[in-house]
């Protein structure tokens, strides 16, 4: 008969144990065979169950889910621990990738910075060269410019004024002459058969004569307003302020006769034959108002004159007070007499002639 032990919450059920002899005695499970000596049989009761509490099931299952869902994150935990170290052992080998990368492209950037530094000093040596030569250049550009302003105002072989800025001067001179009152005098000078002296003895010898010339005009004249200038081929032109008529006809026959005394200055050539010039005057008073341009035809006309009448001469035309129609008159011829010098002057002294005239 089980016995009943009862405690405050738990009532359970112990059977009775038997310990004899008998079949329906329970052996000791853990006797030995053959042990009957002892004539004593231990036979142990199977222990009571035990009476199941109300909710003892439920929490049970909500352990075991409890043990599962953490057994679960830990699997889940390692599984993303995994997951890290790769991801880091990744990491660290892109880094290292990057570093190594990076430290490429430093040193590539160290080569392209030496190289850049050389090809920066290589160029900038090249441009301080080139400054220097287009330095040299813009020297040599303006010494060229300023050869060209004075060859558009000078004539390249003798020096002198050309006939643009002759014409310019004699347009200033002009209105300078009417300002102040006083004269003006104009004087055109022509070789005597240029051409032919040319076809004889060669242009080279010519441009001698020409530069020859032109420093005898120049010696003649030399005061600061006097203006010489080369008109043409052989033609040479003076302006002259403040020069009365007789002082004009001094001068150019002085220079007439130095062309004609004095030997040409070029090489040794006994053959050559002498050389004279044939020059026309124009003097303008205070009180004509000519133009430029009638001054010009005026002193051409003379001197065509002088040219018609043979050359080595000297022909005088003086503008006084309104226009007239008188031709320019002989001052000096090639074997001039006292008388007749004397006469042409007091026949120049009387007429008044006007403009007109081409080129001798």
């Amino acid at each position: 008969m089980a016995e009943e032990t009862r405690s405050e919450n738990t009532t359970i059920d112990l059977p009775a144990t038997v310990v004899g002899e008998g079949d329906d005695a329970a052996r000791d499970p853990f006797a030995v065979p053959g042990d009957d000596a002892t004539g004593t049989t231990l036979v142990q009761a199977p222990p009571p169950a035990a009476a199941e509490a109300p909710g003892s099931g439920l929490a049970f299952d909500l352990l075991v889910a409890v043990v599962l869902l953490q057994l679960i994150l830990l699997a889940l935990a390692a599984f993303r621990i995994i997951r890290l170290r790769e991801q880091l052992r990744a990491d660290r080998d892109a880094t290292i990738s990057a570093r190594s990368e990076a430290r490429q492209v430093r040193e590539q950037m160290a080569g392209l910075r030496v190289a850049a530094t050389k090809e920066l000093h290589h160029r900038t040596d090249g441009l301080l060269q080139q400054n220097e030569l287009l330095s040299k250049h813009r020297d040599e550009l303006e010494q060229i410019n300023a050869r060209l302003r004075e060859l558009v105002k000078n004539d390249p072989l003798t020096g002198l004024v050309n006939g643009a800025r002759f014409t310019e001067q004699l347009e200033a001179e002009l209105r300078r002459c009417l300002r102040i009152g006083k004269p003006l005098t104009v004087i055109v000078c022509d070789i005597d058969d240029f051409r032919g002296f040319n076809a004889n003895h060669g242009e080279e010898r010519g441009d001698l004569l020409l530069q020859s010339l032109s420093g005898q005009l120049e010696s003649l004249f030399r005061r600061g307003g006097d203006t010489i200038a080369r008109l043409g081929s052989d033609r040479f032109s003076v302006l002259a302020p403040d020069t009365d008529y007789r002082a004009a006809v001094a001068y150019a026959e002085r220079f007439r006769k130095h062309v004609e005394q004095c030997p040409i200055p070029v090489e040794d050539d006994d053959d050559i034959p002498p050389v004279t010039v044939s020059l026309g005057i124009t003097v303008v008073e205070p009180d004509n108002a000519e133009e430029t341009r009638t001054v010009l035809e005026r002193a051409a006309l003379a001197l065509s004159l002088a040219k018609k009448k043979g050359g080595n001469r000297v022909y005088g035309d003086r503008l006084r007070g309104k226009k007239t129609k008188r031709s320019p008159v002989a001052v000096s011829a090639e074997k001039p007499k006292p008388k007749r010098k004397r006469s042409g002057g007091k026949a120049d002294s009387g007429n008044k002639p006007a403009a007109g005239g081409s080129s001798g």
